[in-house]
Order: C-alpha cells, then structure tokens, then sequence
C-alpha cells in the first residue's frame, strides 16, 4: 500500500528541500528519502510495537575530539539577509565538525567546506548548511561532491539535520523492481535501537527516551555502470529526547548504517501562503 497522504508528502517535501539550501543557486538535489515520497515510491511495513522508554546514555562531547584544519567557503546568500545574530561561517563549520566527528566519528581535517546561509519566511529560524568535500575538489563543485552535509541553527548553533555520502543526480532515475522484505519483531527493534544510538549521538546533551518506526522508503544511487537505481531501502524512525525534540533517523535496512538525520520538518510556518509570504495560526 502507498504511502497516499499528500498534504504530509507536500510539507515533509517543502521542509526537508528547505533545510539543505533549495534556493541556493548552487543546490543540486535533495535529500532521497523527500523524493522517494514526492514520487510515491514510499511503501508501509505491517505496523509492529514500537521501542519505548528506549535506555541509552548521554554521549560525552567531543571525546578524543581533535580540532581540524578546515578550508571555509561562503557561497553568497544571494536570496537572504543575514541576521545579525548569526554565527560566522568559520564557526558554523567547526561546530559542523564537531558534529560530524560525533555522529560518525569521522574527521574533516583538511578538507574543505563550503557554507550556505539560508532564512526563508517559510520557516522559523535561519539555517547554516555545510556541505564537505575533499581537498582534491574544486571550490565551485563542493556542493556537488561532498561527502558529509549537515544543517544547523544558523543563531544557536544547535544540530538540526545530517548525512553522508549521498548521490545528488536526478536524470534517468528508475525505480527497480523488487521484491519487499518483511521484518520480524525482533529485528525492527534491533533496528530502532540502532536509530536511538545515532540519535543519541545527535542530541548529545539529552537522553534519547523512545524510538518509533515511521515508514520505509527506498534511495537511488549510483551503480559502478553509470545506472541510477532504487536499491538502498531505509528504515525511517521517529527518536525523541526527555525534551520532547523528535529527529527523523534513516537506518540502511542492509548494513544498519545512518543514511541521514533530519529535525527541521517542525520549522515550517503555520499556514505559510507562498504568495503573501505570510503564515497563520
């Protein structure tokens, strides 16, 4: 059965574009699991009892934490002005690096970032968007080529969305034919566990406290043939804090790994009206 319900598709599709620079001149793509929905290719799974009251420890910052040497490039808001509050694009990046050194426990050191300021009246803050790359790439196709984004709260620094490593080209896209696993109690809850670590790795400083299945999607990649095909299936988990704060986690359903983060679905306006710029409620 298809996922069918189109006003959730048109605000997950709206909120998610937003957080990673849609009205950048410069932005390529999107996050897969928005356009695996936008193109109905969002199935359910048999509803299964969700993890609750899920136990894991708060994370201790920047463990083994090296500060790296980071290449930080702006590229030109273009759309938007820049409040006066917002953090330098210097220190967006190495909160970024901090963050992605925490969620992955990888290091950026060399490489180079590029950072984009976005505040759209839709939403209701504005946002820093990193995009890394390695130092062998070109200033101008960082965006296109990187290896980790991540999005943050352009005033408060605090984390709103990450992800590796993900393809950004569109033409040709075909969805594969495949055959829909069915997972068993056990595994989804050694699934949602799994999202309540990264999660946990995301908050940081509050204790994850539930984990709950959302819906499945599949995201297309890019096989060693040039083809673009829909075989990497996420597993999409809804993981809350004591604080009440949810993130939407995407685990590969094949190697248990993240495919990415996201909060900045609950930024948008109430009621926003694309032609008055205005929202209600």
């Amino acid at each position: 059965m298809k996922w069918g319900k189109g006003n959730e598709i048109i605000k997950v599709v709206m909120a998610t574009m937003l957080s990673i620079g849609l009205f950048s001149v410069a932005f390529v793509g999107a996050n897969h699991i928005v356009f695996a929905v936008a193109c109905n290719q969002v199935e359910t799974l048999p509803r299964l009892e969700a993890i609750r009251d899920t136990s894991v420890a708060e994370v201790r910052p920047l463990e083994n934490y090296q500060r790296p040497t980071i290449f930080v490039y702006e590229e030109s808001p273009n759309f938007y002005v820049k409040s006066a509050n917002a953090l330098s694009p210097q220190e967006a990046a190495e909160l970024g690096a901090q963050y992605i050194w925490e969620v992955f426990g990888e290091s950026i050191d060399g490489k180079k970032v590029e950072m984009f300021y976005s505040g759209h009246p839709s939403q209701t803050r504005a946002y820093w968007h990193g995009s890394v790359a390695d130092s062998s790439v070109a200033r101008e196709n960082v965006s296109q080529e990187a290896i980790f984004r991540f999005t943050l709260d352009a005033v408060t620094g605090e984390r709103l969305g990450i992800n590796k490593d993900f393809d950004q080209q569109w033409d040709g896209i075909q969805k594969e034919p495949l055959e829909k696993p069915q997972e068993t109690q056990s595994q989804m809850d050694e699934y949602a566990q799994i999202a309540a670590e990264y999660a946990q790795r995301h908050f940081n400083q509050s204790t994850v406290t539930s984990a709950i299945f959302s819906y499945d999607a599949y995201a297309p990649v890019i096989r060693p043939n040039g083809k673009i095909a829909f075989d990497v299936r996420l597993l999409i988990f809804t993981v809350s804090d004591q604080t009440g704060r949810d993130a939407e986690v995407a685990i590969s359903a094949e190697t248990k790994e993240l495919f990415s983060i996201d909060t900045t679905y609950d930024d948008l306006v109430p009621g926003f009206n694309a032609e008055t710029g205005e929202g209600v409620g």
